[in-house]
């Protein structure tokens, strides 16, 4: 199969589109990077979509890759930040905007993809990995053309999370003063991060498929805020419980999809690669597709470990876009039916 890499600009967002060449009305996925990252840390994953079928894209979030701006430069220095450097809440404060103008984003490229032959734009899956994943949440939340939401390594609770970090902070007797000081700020803040949590919005996201990955040691976005909406949800998909999935990873969380050894990184890409094959097959046709045994077996995650010193046999690492390669087939099937 020829791949096409086409780089493009679109309401001035920098992108990379992967696709398969002569590709019709394929579904659409769009790759989040992480915080401080870019669209290329996506191409990877992209590919892998790509060659399964699906019209893959990343792109640079606001002030991120082509469109950095030296926004960064601020948190290092103590005179442009509310709060402690060290505390890093003016970075995550800062990371949260970034989502919300990534989400601004997101539909200003679905509005243009709409209009795109070889897209089928109501097949449209989202993931992303740390600030990504957050932008996914966020997206499954606010935005009703995602079909299907896979994020890797991030939380749904920023408001929740927000006011844990503060709690914790308040403890740090070096900290106190200046937390007191910044009082207005962290109100403001609080405020803000309020208006964006995706928490109680995401009950609204069923019945399209959410699967949602974590490390089981990841202390940056602790895998207690997931599974916090898991039990939420539980009840929500009882009736279609094969669409709600949550996957707990050995170790940490990948940087940038690599993991600190390369492997775990490997594994969260699979996974992410299961679900998002399979929303190809969400609103084409979904209702025949979901109720086939073979869709409700492919979706369960295998329990692949990271274990330090072994690597990951490569039928592991590509197992996800292998059994791909079968869902994408089906919603053409079910188009073709309708």
């Amino acid at each position: 199969m020829k791949l096409i890499c086409e780089p493009a600009s679109i309401a001035g967002i920098p992108l990379l589109a992967i696709y398969p060449d002569g590709v019709q009305r394929a579904p659409i996925v769009f790759i989040l990077h992480g915080f401080g990252g870019g669209k290329l840390d996506g191409l990877e994953l992209a590919y892998r979509f790509a060659s399964r079928g699906l019209f893959a894209v990343a792109f640079d979030a606001p002030h991120h890759g082509e469109r950095s701006d030296g926004a960064f430069e601020a948190f290092d220095d103590p005179q442009r930040c509310d709060y402690h450097v060290e505390s890093g809440f003016d970075r995550y404060m800062f990371m949260h905007r970034v989502v919300v103008e990534t989400g601004r984003d997101l539909a200003a490229l679905l509005d243009h993809f709409s209009r795109d032959a070889r897209v089928a734009i109501d097949r449209c899956g989202v993931t992303g990995i740390s600030m990504g994943a957050f932008s996914t949440f966020y997206a499954a939340a606010n935005e009703p053309r995602v079909a299907a939401a896979a994020p890797i390594i991030g939380l749904p609770a920023f408001a929740e999370r927000w006011e844990d970090a503060l709690l914790e902070a308040s403890t740090y007797v070096q900290w106190r003063d200046q937390l007191d000081a910044a009082r207005p700020a962290f109100q403001r803040d609080t405020r803000f991060v309020q208006s964006i949590d995706p928490m109680q919005k995401l009950r609204d996201f069923y019945p399209r498929p959410l699967f949602m990955l974590c490390g089981d040691q990841d202390t940056h976005q602790p895998k207690v805020y997931s599974l916090h909406l898991y039990r939420q949800l539980l009840p929500v998909y009882a009736a279609q419980p094969e669409r709600l999935l949550m996957k707990i990873y050995d170790g940490g969380r990948p940087q940038r999809h690599r993991g600190d050894d390369g492997r775990c990184g490997r594994v969260v890409r699979q996974g992410s690669g299961k679900l998002i094959a399979g929303a190809a097959a969400y609103r084409g046709g979904a209702g025949e597709c979901l109720k086939q045994e073979r869709w409700r077996q492919s979706l369960r995650p295998r329990p692949i470990r990271c274990d330090p010193g072994r690597s990951m046999p490569r039928t592991a690492a590509d197992g996800g876009a292998g059994q791909a390669s079968a869902w994408l087939r089906w919603p053409d099937r079910a188009a073709g039916s309708r």
